[in-house]
């Protein structure tokens, strides 16, 4: 049985690649799909604040993509 890493456990240089990763993928989803939210931010430093921001945009996208059947059948 493998064992978890914990978050403690990620040397301190992946944890700082990981948060610059995680803040340019926010910054990109930003500009790309929310360019009207001109004050938006990412949460520079806070891992979970970051994937937080990137799960509460894919989640609006996936219901901006989202189709309502018509009503009544086709």
């Amino acid at each position: 049985m493998a064992a978890r890493m914990r978050i403690m456990d990620i040397p301190k240089q992946d944890e700082e690649q990981n948060l610059r990763c995680a803040e340019d993928l926010v910054r990109y989803m930003g500009k790309k799909f929310y360019p009207e939210i001109a004050q938006f931010r990412p949460l520079s430093g806070d891992m979970f604040g970051l994937l937080s921001q990137i799960s509460n945009m894919v989640i609006r996208l996936r219901r901006e993509l989202t189709v309502e059947p018509p009503k009544g059948g086709f």
